[in-house]
């Protein structure tokens, strides 16, 4: 079988093997059953390998060339091409994934940054990494739009807010001035995570740091409204829930028949909820099923 006798279906069921089984197992069933080789994936599939970002320079002044240099890289992989669709704006998204600590090899081409973490283990000030932090975009359209990873970078419950809004405007930044970011996609204009107070608070920092200046021809008429602190985003963009985490928290409010939210003067209560996703979510009986099943926390179609 040649690369050009490949369907779909074979290239997922080839990448469904390097995932789970490593390259050695892609490779036997490479040479015994004919399933495309490692190179052909990367080179004919949309999905890329991303680099894995060392979590170490977030917190060093030399560290932001690093996450650059990742990111820059990982767009060019994932979003070199356009697939004819026209420029939209876009949706930022971040949040943690758990995964088992694992050793790995690091990413280092340098001595003095081989010698920096030797430096670092001998006096404890690094571990590995307990979940992981990932960032990445999706078109805001009609139609259904996938997400593409950015960055991905490991993580553990010392990453402060602080660390956190620092990666976001590097990705910003960067998005907006490269070549396969704003210019042939769209920009950016929202970010959004879940509820995790750490990400809250790195988002306020982000969204919310900047104090309107007076010269604004605007601020006059805004300074009436007595419920606007006149804070907004250096960067021009806004911080939100996005559909899937908020329909998480719908459903997680309202995981029992007698659970029920009160919205104003209107008690919500699972079967509205229902009613309201059969009527205008598009969404069977079956999604509805899986999304209220009292034993899965996380499974929430889309909906």
């Amino acid at each position: 079988m040649t690369d050009q006798d490949y369907d779909v279906k074979v290239c997922e069921e080839a990448m469904l093997i390097l995932r789970l089984g490593g390259d050695r197992l892609l490779y036997a069933m490479h040479k015994s059953a004919g399933f495309p080789s490692r190179s052909f994936l990367y080179k004919k599939m949309i999905a890329t390998r991303a680099t894995f970002t060392s979590s170490i320079h977030v917190q060093f002044k030399a560290g932001s060339f690093q996450i650059r240099a990742d990111l820059e890289r990982n767009m060019c992989n994932s979003l070199r091409e356009d697939h004819g669709r026209p420029r939209s704006p876009h949706v930022l998204m971040l949040d943690g994934v758990a995964m088992e600590q694992r050793a790995r090899y690091a990413p280092l081409t340098s001595t003095a940054a081989v010698d920096m973490y030797a430096e670092f283990v001998r006096k404890n000030k690094v571990h590995l990494a307990s979940e992981a932090l990932v960032i990445g975009v999706g078109a805001i359209r009609n139609e259904s739009a996938p997400f593409i990873p950015l960055l991905v970078i490991p993580s553990c419950k010392a990453f402060s807010a602080e660390h956190i809004a620092g990666i976001v405007e590097v990705v910003l930044e960067v998005w907006k001035n490269h070549e396969y970011g704003e210019q042939l996609h769209g920009p950016i204009v929202t970010v959004s995570s879940d509820s995790a107070s750490v990400y809250r608070k790195a988002l306020t920092r982000v969204c919310r740091s900047h104090v309107m200046p007076t010269t604004v021809p605007w601020s006059h008429l805004l300074q009436n409204l007595d419920l606007f602190d006149q804070r907004s985003s250096v960067h021009g963009v806004m911080d939100c829930a996005d559909d899937k985490h908020s329909a998480k928290r719908w459903r997680h409010c309202l995981k029992r028949a007698n659970d029920s939210i009160r919205v104003f003067d209107t008690e919500v209560d699972q079967m509205i909820l229902r009613d309201f996703l059969l009527l205008h979510g598009k969404c069977s009986e079956a999604d509805l099923e899986r999304l209220f099943h009292p034993d899965d926390n996380q499974n929430v179609p889309a909906v």
